[in-house]
């Protein structure tokens, strides 16, 4: 078992004011027990990051990483020296939290930021490069209400705009992010394990020969990462890609991802395996590398299907046109009613090994026949409301 400890990060944000704030406040071995989280029931006073803090009850010292009104994350001096329900522990005399009537002993730690901005200013750059983490206790990133990742992309939305490469370690999930690699590359992956990336619209730029969006490298024995319903977007570059897997030790599943205007969909380079299913790849050169039929009932348009290797998958469909929304002026690959590349043309993956039970937009996707690529065309004609 573990907790979440939550902190709202972002631009005018209560907790950290940006993610790159966040992680060098926080970072930490969140697999270690005398890491814990403890609900609270208030703060006198200002308690501060990094602060000493001493138990009224039995004198135990710990490590503040941080108070936020209900939580305290903090390092015990030994695993055993916990607090207990309702005691009072002290920066000093003035400044002190209380643990709440039933939060005594903590719990290890699952770190969870809720992200959003304030002021439509978009955040930059950061890594997880210094935690060590596990199943058990991971990193989440995640949306406050109204700040979820949209299409067209917003600029008055939370999102991260940087040159330089973020860098994601192992046991991560991401959901509904926005964000623009102004330089190309956006996210990059070293030392991969147990990661998700889900709902996210993540644009590139017009950099050097070799950006990627997503590129996944030197993983862990046995990893995965795990891609749903997601959006690849304008990797130009001369060798560019929207996912780019090089990683001899991982198993990446792609599934019902929206890959567009990349020099290459999906670039293979040493990975142990790969399913990839129910993707629009509307790109110069659909894939290149070494494919099998585990990857299939994606539909592309490009003028080849490989660069390196055969076409993939015998549900694959080549040369197909795609009916978007708005993707010349606003980047909306919601589809049209009248699209005939994508609609009714995927299969269930609602039990696969990364479950499919929704699009980008949450809306609920069929048992039979589900859309290609990361939306779910919904006729709204169709729908109806009850008014009392």
């Amino acid at each position: 078992m573990a907790t979440e400890f939550i902190c709202a990060v972002g631009p005018g944000q209560k907790d950290y004011t940006s993610m790159a704030a966040w992680e060098a406040a926080c970072e930490s071995n969140i697999t270690n027990a005398q890491t814990r989280v403890y609900s609270i029931s208030g703060v006198v006073g200002v308690v501060h990051d990094a602060a000493t803090i001493t138990g009224s009850n039995n004198d135990y010292v710990a490590f503040v990483k941080h108070v936020t009104d209900t939580q305290v994350m903090l390092y015990h001096d030994t695993v055993d020296e916990v607090y207990e329900n309702n005691e009072y522990v002290h920066m000093d005399s003035d400044n002190y939290i209380v643990i709440a009537a039933n939060g005594g002993n903590g719990d290890t730690v699952i770190s969870v930021q809720e992200f959003a901005t304030s002021d439509g200013s978009p955040d930059g750059y950061f890594s997880n490069a210094g935690w060590t983490t596990s199943s058990t206790n991971k990193i989440i990133f995640r949306p406050q209400m109204g700040h979820e990742a949209t299409v067209p992309y917003s600029k008055v939305r939370y999102r991260i705009e940087s040159t330089t490469a973020m860098t994601i370690f192992g046991h991560v999930e991401i959901y509904q992010l926005q964000a623009s690699g102004l330089n190309g590359t956006f996210l990059t992956g070293n030392a991969v394990n147990d990661i998700l990336i889900d709902k996210c619209n993540f644009r590139g730029g017009k950099g050097a020969s070799d950006k990627y969006i997503i590129w996944c490298q030197e993983g862990q024995t046995n990893s995965v990462v795990k891609i749903r319903n997601t959006i690849c977007a304008g990797a130009l570059g001369t060798n560019g890609a929207g996912i780019f897997m090089y990683n001899g030790e991982t198993t990446f599943y792609v599934y019902n991802c929206t890959i567009k205007n990349c020099k290459i969909g999906i670039a293979h380079g040493d990975s142990v395996a790969q399913s990839i299913k129910n993707c629009i790849i509307n790109c110069a050169n659909a894939f290149d590398g070494t494919f099998t039929d585990d990857d299939d009932y994606n539909d592309y348009n490009s003028s080849s299907q490989n660069l390196n290797d055969v076409a993939l998958g015998s549900h694959g469909r080549y040369n197909q046109t795609f009916s978007f929304i708005d993707d010349i002026n606003n980047g909306d690959f919601r589809l049209k009613k009248d699209d005939l590349g994508a609609k009714d043309h995927g299969i269930d993956l609602s039990e696969a090994d990364l479950p499919v039970i929704e699009d980008f937009d949450e809306k609920q996707r069929p048992i039979t026949g589900p859309d290609i690529g990361a939306f779910e065309y919904y006729d709204i004609s169709n729908s109806f409301f009850l008014l009392f």
